[in-house]
């Protein structure tokens, strides 16, 4: 493979296409590799690309580097490739084999120059990130071996997932099993039900013979385990299976039990700290099992901890102005953000779980201060209510949970279903949608997204299905037209109910700007061991025509003429952002990204957070991030930045970085006016 860097090519590439052909242009527009290839997948100083179905290598000037004689292809992990040719042996094909595309290919692995250094000989390949470990599947069963073809270990294995420090969690068949309750295919999505797990080392040897029931990956070194748990057949979600009983508890990437098996859950640890239950108590323990008695509250935010069993924070709830007046007493227990003139707020407890605002949107802001208590309160006990702008409350507390108003209705959830009420607290829509929902329910534009057993469409006002409920999911309506799944294929309809872009993505945006984020997949196999690397986001127009070919690892929406978009970089997601032509104004440079809002936006690398324009232009002195990146200290929130200080409490800066609300709280909201407008 040429790897000669030119400094004469651009930094800054975008993808083109012409018909069915794609290259790459600049930023200026200039062509730089042209449209000539039926896929072009973009690799650092060359790209993959595809021509009368096969695929090679080409370098930014286009030219062949590695000649296209391949089925498929995998990116470069140091000097080899995985890549695979048809099968010299047919395979007869049921319908069911029909289905599955890559059974008549055979992986190897190539090098620089294109040619094979182990021979396509296997079912697939997994060339682990480190460049030196092969996992492969021979006999539909899973070995290690290294790139020179050594067999580390026989292909024994039902799964083997990706080494971290040296080891990688291997599953054995449970001869008990009739079989595996959760097909592998050699990705590290792939969720294994069933089976005995274990671990291995790069050579192979066994560091924890198969005999756990499931063991997770590795995090701050270790990996939690369980013992004598059960796989239940029962799914969820069409494919998940639940672990049953047994106990938890923490091993080392040298399969030492660290913590031993006497929890009934945990979480995986996250710098330092677990979150683990143990006969009805939760608490946060270190790397070493000792229960922590009373951590403070960076920690408890870093980890997501609501409230706790031995301990919790008691939170109160209420409301400021901008100028950091309270307006409305913290009183609450739980609070939502203001819609339509009405906030819901429920009962404060000695000892209340930590709100989830993440389903709505700006209030005037809510804050929390909190104390220690050692109570400790099940969530069915929380009732809510709506208070006004005065805090009156105004519909009693009544409701398990509930939605903020819009459209003049609420969604709320009593005995078991969700319904609608108007702000007198009246059942206009009443109990009758699932519970079990992947969105919140809520009326936009006159009508709601709902759900009944399983499927969804619209409803008005009245409850009348105006869109029938015959989709697997959807999403609300945005300029016009709502994302539908069918089967695992998601297109769009219009307010009729008409499908205007047929299903054929993986993976949907909303239109904003006239533009949506889709993502579908490639017909290339990828043996990359990090996650979607098969998967390809782009933009399309309203008619289902690409207005940004997929080339992005992933994408967000447009606003202000900008997209967030990412690419895979050493082996972690670059952020930058292109525009509604597709070009890269600002270079995927960054860990973390926010939309631009009145044109500045809020940029974040690993160590240091900072507001650029819409030329990348950096408009004030980076600071310093807390615990990573992506505003576990700094939130950008309608022109104020929520911050927190050294003491770990919440208060608010502008974006120069000066506090214009003193650090003084617990968490913190969004601003925006009582009646929900900005």
């Amino acid at each position: 493979m040429d790897a000669q860097k030119s400094a004469s090519l651009p930094d800054k590439l975008a993808p083109v296409q012409v018909g069915m052909r794609y290259g790459l242009k600049d930023m200026q527009g200039k062509t730089v590799i042209p449209a000539l290839f039926e896929a072009l997948i973009p690799d650092g100083d060359s790209c993959r690309a595809r021509t009368h179905g096969k695929w090679g290598l080409v370098n930014l000037r286009g030219e062949w580097v590695v000649q296209p004689l391949f089925e498929a292809l995998d990116k470069f992990y140091g000097r080899f490739a995985v890549a695979a040719r048809k099968d010299s042996v047919a395979v007869p094909k049921t319908y069911y084999l029909q289905q599955q595309t890559n059974l008549d290919l055979k992986y190897g692995l190539i090098g620089q120059d294109g040619a094979w250094v182990i021979k396509p000989l296997y079912e697939k390949l997994v060339l682990c990130t480190n460049g030196t470990v092969i996992l492969y599947k021979k006999f539909n069963l899973w070995g290690v071996m290294t790139v020179d073809g050594k067999k580390q270990t026989l292909p024994v294995y039902e799964a083997i997932f990706p080494f971290t420090d040296g080891a990688a969690v291997v599953v054995y068949k449970d001869p008990s099993e009739i079989s595996m309750l959760s097909a592998y295919y050699g990705s590290p999505d792939e969720t294994v039900t069933g089976g005995k797990w274990g671990v291995i080392d790069q050579q192979g040897k066994e560091l924890i013979a198969p005999h756990y029931a499931y063991i997770g990956s590795f995090h701050d070194g270790l990996a939690a385990f369980n013992e004598g748990g059960t796989w239940g057949a029962i799914q969820r979600y069409g494919s998940t299976k639940a672990l049953r009983n047994g106990k938890w508890g923490f091993l080392d990437v040298q399969g030492r039990i660290v913590i031993p098996a006497t929890y009934e859950s945990v979480n995986e640890f996250d710098e330092g700290v677990a979150l683990v239950t143990k006969e009805g108590s939760t608490y946060l323990i270190d790397k070493v099992g000792h229960k922590l008695a009373r951590p403070d509250s960076g920690i408890l935010k870093r980890v997501g901890v609501p409230a706790l069993t031995t301990f919790c924070q008691a939170p109160a709830w209420g409301f400021i102005d901008t100028a950091g007046r309270m307006v409305i007493a913290a009183a609450y227990g739980n609070a939502r953000p203001f819609q339509n003139g009405l906030a819901a707020v429920s009962q404060s407890t000695p000892c209340d779980r930590q709100t989830d605002l993440s389903a709505g949107t700006a209030s005037n802001s809510l804050i929390r201060n909190s104390g220690v208590h050692n109570v400790r309160v099940n969530e069915g006990e929380e009732q809510w209510g709506y208070i006004d702008a005065s805090g009156t409350l105004v519909i009693p507390y009544q409701f398990t949970r509930c939605v903020d108003f819009s459209d003049g209705l609420a969604a709320v959830f009593k005995e078991g279903s969700w319904g609608f009420i108007n702000k007198k607290g009246e059942w206009v829509i009443s109990p009758r949608y699932d519970d079990d929902t992947q969105c919140h329910y809520r009326f936009k534009d006159g009508l709601a997204l709902v759900s009944i057993q399983g499927k969804w469409g619209f409803v008005d006002h009245a409850g009348k299905q105006v869109i029938p409920l015959v989709y697997t999911l959807a999403d609300e309506f945005e300029e016009g037209l709502a994302a539908v799944r069918i089967g695992d294929s998601w297109g769009f309809i219009d307010r009729q109910g008409q499908m205007v872009i047929k299903p054929q993505f993986n993976v949907v945006g909303s239109f904003k700007e006239g533009l949506a984020n889709v993502r579908k997949r490639q017909s290339v196999y990828s043996s990359n061991t990090s996650t979607d690397t098969d998967f390809l986001y782009g933009y399309i127009h309203k008619n289902g025509n690409w207005a940004v070919p997929p080339a992005y690892t992933d994408a967000r929406d447009f606003n202000e003429g900008m997209a967030a978009v990412a690419g895979m970089k050493n082996g972690s997601l670059q952020w930058g952002y292109i525009n509604a032509s597709g070009s890269l104004v600002i270079a995927e440079k960054y860990q973390a990204v926010k939309p631009f809002e009145k044109g500045i936006a809020y940029v974040c690398t690993q160590t240091q957070g900072n507001y650029i324009d819409h030329s990348g232009n950096n408009l004030t002195t980076p600071v310093d991030v807390a615990y990573g990146y992506e505003g576990s200290k700094y939130k950008l929130i309608n022109g104020f930045t929520a911050a927190i200080d050294p003491a770990n409490l919440w208060g608010f800066k502008d974006k120069h970085f000066n506090w214009v609300i003193k650090p003084e709280y617990e968490q913190v909201s969004h601003f925006t006016r009582i009646n929900g407008h900005e």
